[in-house]
Order: C-alpha cells, then structure tokens, then sequence
C-alpha cells in the first residue's frame, strides 16, 4: 500500500537537506536484500513533505555506512531480519531512520524535483510508466518459475529411471520406477509445464518488447498480464517442485536429494514482486473493465483479451469440447481456455454487480466478490499459459522435436483441464463424456513420451553443480554418490560422538 507509506523526508529550508526519519515502528523498512550488512547506501522511498504538506512518496540516496569503518551512521539502525526459509545467504535487512540527514541533490530528480528555496517542481511524464520496470520484473519473475521447475524435474525424472522396485510383470526383473503410471502421470506433466513456463515467459518477453510505454492501453494489458502469470507461474512452479520431492520417496526427504533446498528458495516467488493473490485481484480488476467494455457494446478490445470479444457474446451454453475428436486439436484447446476464462470473468461481473445492487460501496462491493474475481484471473494466467507454449509450434524446427512438443503441449492444456475439471464443467465448456476421452488421450500421451522422458530433462541442461543433487547427477550413478554424501556428514567426522559421553554412557551404564 504505498500511498500508506509511513517513512517521511521533510525538507529543512534553512540548512537545504533532508530529514528523514522512521516516525513508528510499522515505517522500519524490512526485507531488502543486502541490506542487513553488506550495503553501504540505499535508494529509501519516503513521503516528501515541505512546510508540512505531503506531497507523496519520492526516491532518496541515503548513505548507510561509513566507508571507513562499514559501521552504521548516526541516526542509523540496520541489521539482517534473521533466519528465512531459504536464501541463506543473502543478509535481507531492516532499517530505521532517525534524523537522518542527506543533501537536497540526494532526492530523485527526474521527474519532480524541490528548489533550494523550497519549491515543488513536477515534471510532465506519464504516471503510468513506472509499471514499465514492474512489468519487465514480472516477466522475468515468469522465465524463473520456467527455471526453477526444470531443475527438480530434472532430478527426479533421472532418480526414477534409476530406481528399481516391484514387477510388473512377474516374469520380468524390477522395473524402473519411471515405468509405472503413477509415476509417469506425476511427473510428465510436469516437464511439459516446464516447458509451457519457459516459453511462455519467451512469448512474454517477445511481448514486452514490441510494446509502446507511451500507448497507455497497452501498458494496462501488460501489465495485467505479467501480474497474471507471475501469479500463476510462481504457484504452479511451487506445487510442481513438492510434487518432484514427492516423488523422490523417502529420499525426498533428505538434503542430499537436492529439491528440498530448491523449494525453500523458490517458495519466495510466490511472495516477492507482489504476493499471488494481490496480483490476481489487480488482472482481475483490468479484465472486469474489458467484460465492461463487450456488454457495451464497444469493438475495440486490446490484442490480449479480444478473445472476450467472442466468447462472451455467444451462448453460454454451448460447449466447447463436446466430443472426443475435439481435444486432440491444440486451436480447439485454445479455444476452449479462451471460453472458460470468458465465462468465469462474466461471472465474476454479474457478481460484482449483484453485490452492488445490494447498496453496497465500490470498494465493499469488490472485497466481497473477491473468491470469484481470483477464480477469473486464474483461468486467463491458464489461458495465457497454454496460448505461450502453443505459439511455440509455429516456430521452425525440425520436425522430430516438433512432434515431441506438440505432444507435450496437448499434454500439459488437457491435464490443467484434469486438474481443474469442476470449473471446466461449471462452465460448461466441456462435457462429462469429453472429460472421459481426455482421461484417456492423458495416460496414451503419458506412454507415449515415457521414452523420450529422460532425452527431454537432459535438454534442460542443467549441470551437476548446479542441481547439486545425489540423486539427479547426469552420469546416474546414484548410490555411491548417496552413501559418499552421508560418509561426509559433520556428524561422522568422530565415531563416538560428546554426546555419548555426557548422556548417553551414564543412561546405558546405570541399574534401572
């Protein structure tokens, strides 16, 4: 909530410098990463106020260190926040300002600036830009998650070609556990979503870079749609390294499989660059206006959302899967996420508005359709996310890597339909029987990239020193690696341990 920002800068007329301070505890800035002991200046953003007016939050360059000694200045308290989840290694710090004083050329300037007399100068720009650096973070926050999930998948898709257990059949020696349809139905989908993150962040980033900051309606879909998909990215790259881990067995469990460090470092991306569910509700807000401006009656919708054009102006109760031959087309798949997520941002409108006729205030209205609004901006992140893999099969290529995407993308959109069925069917853009036949095309997908499993996650190219994992190494050569990283415990470096000593020799020694 930044207009609620608490930090103050005032401007001292008579020495021509800024104050600034932490006037209560909730205005101490947390999290900033580097902050705690490293960092030796700061961009701090506070509210500028002169001769007692607030005039809203600007940049300043505050010097947090001598450069001599590295010790806080006066006025100054900094340290690291404490232990995290993951990310250990980076010192995120916290910091109040006490009478801190800088000089008056330390403020950001660019576009507002305050004379040495006192005098607030704006700058014509346009307000809307500075969603310009959000968005091309969120964009970068997507190829993370892409990034993120084909490290785990990568392991435990070679841990289970590794691994042997059970018969399938009796006659036979010990399968791989890669062979098995739970397995198999665990994890490929998840290598095609891999894929689906990665070029759908490549689609966004081709995106980012056509459009105009200075044409103001497509900075408003951009930003919705990095908002969207960082949201849904982040979630899904998060639910799929816990599914790898799960997938590991018990050795899931154990550092030296390597995915547990890896989801408490990506857990953070849910959270960082805007928390999910804030970013979900600022799409839904951008979306609900295009609902608006289809039921009146207006033509020109942006490129991203035109599809509302279509969809909501059709018989809701047509399917659009309603027979089996339809969803082994990838165009019919697109479509039928256009039309789910048209038909749940129409009805996450009639709600609101349902909520409104109810004399409730706009604000009141909006907090109270919130579960439908969410539901709304997740199925356009679904729709935009198979839309970004989708594209990928129009680019050149050789036609044998072709057919294995095109597998994969047919894989990924029916599973996401699997996963999400009820909605699917709530808005009738699927039928019970055609959900049957995608059960079934899902498992005939699954064995049929089984044996390209492996080729696929090795593509990653992920190096063993940067998975850093006993079970996922490239050369498959799991359990010397597993029994050499338990030899090289801290805790076999002596035989007997102190502990023995001060507790263990006494209890074993003494006459119960």
């Amino acid at each position: 909530f930044l207009r609620g920002l608490e930090t103050v800068a005032d401007y001292d007329l008579e020495n021509k410098r800024f104050v600034l301070n932490s006037p209560t505890l909730t205005s101490i800035k947390w999290w900033p990463g580097g902050l705690g002991k490293t960092s030796t200046h700061a961009l701090v953003m506070a509210q500028l106020r002169i001769r007692g007016k607030i005039l809203g939050p600007h940049m300043f360059l505050v010097q947090l260190r001598d450069m001599e000694t590295h010790l806080p200045r006066t006025g100054i308290t900094v340290g690291d926040i404490g232990p995290k989840m993951g990310f250990e290694s980076i010192d995120n710090g916290f910091l109040l300002l006490n009478n801190v004083t800088i000089p008056r050329e330390h403020m950001l300037m660019k576009y507002a600036e305050v004379t040495e007399d006192g005098e607030y100068i704006q700058h014509e720009r346009n307000k809307k830009l500075t969603y310009g650096t959000m968005t091309l973070v969120r964009v970068g926050m997507v190829a993370y998650s892409g990034t993120c999930l084909a490290k785990p998948i990568t392991i435990a898709i070679r841990y289970s070609a590794v691994r042997r257990q059970g018969h399938i059949n009796p006659r036979e020696g010990e399968v791989q556990v890669l062979d098995y349809g739970s397995q198999q139905y665990r994890l490929l989908p998840l290598v095609a979503m891999a894929h689906a993150v990665i070029f759908t962040a490549g689609w966004m980033g081709d995106q980012f870079r056509q459009f105009s900051p200075s044409n103001s309606e497509e900075l408003k879909e951009m930003h919705c749609n990095s908002s969207c998909l960082k949201a849904s990215c982040s979630q899904l790259m998060v639910q799929g390294i816990e599914m790898c881990r799960l997938a590991c067995g018990g050795h899931g469990y154990s550092q030296a499989c390597g995915i547990p460090r890896m989801y408490a470092n990506a857990a953070s991306a849910e959270l960082v660059e805007g928390e999910n569910y804030v970013l979900w509700l600022q799409c839904a807000r951008y979306l609900v206006k295009c609902v608006g401006m289809v039921t009146s009656g207006q033509s020109s919708l942006p490129a991203g959302v035109q599809y509302l054009q279509t969809w909501l102006t059709c018989d809701e109760s047509i399917s659009v899967l309603d027979k089996s031959h339809l969803i082994k087309n990838v165009s019919t798949l697109l479509n039928a996420f256009q039309c789910h997520a048209a038909r749940q941002l129409s009805a996450a409108s009639r709600e609101l508005s349902s909520q409104l006729s109810r004399d409730l205030s706009q604000q009141e209205a909006w907090n109270l359709s919130h579960p439908w609004l969410i539901r709304a901006a997740k199925a356009h992140g679904e729709y935009l996310i198979v839309r970004g893999f989708a594209d990928i099969l129009n680019k050149p290529m050789a036609s044998s890597l072709k057919e294995v995407l095109h597998k994969e993308v047919l894989l990924y959109a029916l599973w996401r339909i699997e996963q999400c069925s009820g909605d699917f069917l709530e808005t009738i853009t699927l039928t019970p029987s055609t959900l049957q036949d995608i059960h079934s095309l899902v498992s005939e997908l699954l064995t049929d990239l089984r044996p390209e499993a492996v080729r696929i996650v090795d593509a990653f190219s992920h190096h063993d020193a940067t998975l850093r994992s006993t079970l996922g190494s490239y050369d498959g050569d799991v359990y010397r690696r597993l029994f050499e990283w338990a030899k090289n415990s801290p805790l076999n470096k002596q035989q007997v341990t102190d502990g023995y000593y001060k507790h263990l020799r006494g209890l074993l020694k003494a006459k119960l």
